[in-house]
């Protein structure tokens, strides 16, 4: 009688080394930046004042201002994944695509900003985004009041959020940092019979 062979399972942990760098925003990004925003707000407003309120960075872009502050964009291995856009006192734009997060390339956009802004700069979250005001108050900003209104760019809806503020003590700024992403996969190889 002839026994099946019986499988061990051998797992194989890959480590590859992924690069972010931290630049400015160049014509080129739009169509990226498009894409990163419409994806992480839908994201943001199911959180907060609802999906219903969704706009596209194309149709508010102009309206909100983001080309009156600096904006950077963060790429890694080649790829934007993030942007942030800010002037010297305030941090008014900071998207990551929601394949990246928790891979620390919203922080890192944030230290940038606090790095290249002033001593003083403010921020608003919307009320229900836990994990960005989770990320502020871990960066040291702290709530100043919370505020009830209409939603900036889409005024047709009520919001409610928060008012942050950060003091600059030392510079936090990281312009590139080295990501692991681990790989696990399992290979399964036939035993040999006895």
């Amino acid at each position: 009688m002839r026994v099946p062979p019986t499988r061990s399972e051998i797992f194989v942990v890959l480590t590859l080394d992924l690069y972010m760098d931290i630049r400015e925003y160049t014509a080129e990004d739009w169509p990226r930046l498009c894409e990163i925003h419409d994806a992480a707000r839908l994201d943001e407003l199911r959180l907060s004042v609802g999906e219903a309120a969704f706009l596209t960075l194309e149709q508010t872009a102009k309206n909100e201002g983001l080309f009156d502050a600096s904006v950077f964009v963060a790429e890694v291995s080649g790829r934007v994944e993030g942007f942030v856009a800010f002037s010297q006192d305030e941090l008014t734009w900071l998207y990551v695509h929601p394949s990246s997060y928790r891979h620390g390339i919203g922080r890192a956009l944030l230290r940038h900003a606090i790095e290249h802004a002033g001593n003083h700069v403010s921020a608003e979250v919307l009320e229900g985004n836990e994990p960005a005001l989770q990320l502020y108050l871990s960066e040291g900003f702290s709530i100043v009041k919370k505020a009830k209104g209409r939603l900036v760019g889409n005024e047709a809806f009520e919001a409610s959020g928060y008012i942050l503020e950060r003091r600059k003590n030392e510079p936090t700024g990281v312009k590139r940092l080295k990501l692991c992403k681990f790989v696990v996969s399992t290979l399964v190889l036939p035993r040999s019979i006895e």
